[in-house]
């Protein structure tokens, strides 16, 4: 088998098991169990457990969902821009083509991770 496969089906199970936590584990987000704090992986908490006693791997699981989500509408909403813009510069003349064009360049030059930290201050 691929690496490849290997990585689809591994990302596969984390979607349907993100969507469905609530299906297959029993346990709420915040449920504590003050008898298991901070405890190892175990049979019953296979990521073990934090210093309130709530389960790891539950609380992964929710915040995979969240991100799942937030990507996918971000992702979508960059395609839907793209197909704009993308089928706005098939009208404009050729000279305002090529000057949007070289400000993509210039954006598309700036390092992501500069893009990120400048977004958040």
């Amino acid at each position: 088998m691929k690496l490849k496969h290997i990585s689809w089906i591994y990302f596969s199970m984390l979607v349907i098991l993100s969507i469905g936590v609530g299906i297959f584990f029993e346990d709420p987000f915040s449920r504590s169990n003050p008898d298991y704090v901070l405890s190892a992986p175990s049979s019953l908490y296979w990521f073990g457990t934090d210093s309130l006693g709530r389960d790891l791997l539950i609380r992964l699981l929710y915040g995979a969902r969240t991100t799942l989500l937030i990507s996918g509408i971000s992702a979508t909403g960059i395609v839907i821009l793209g197909l704009l813009v993308g089928t706005l510069m098939i009208y404009l003349p050729p000279r305002i083509n090529q000057v949007a064009l070289r400000i993509f360049d210039i954006f598309e030059g700036i390092p992501t991770i500069l893009a990120v930290s400048a977004g958040a201050l």
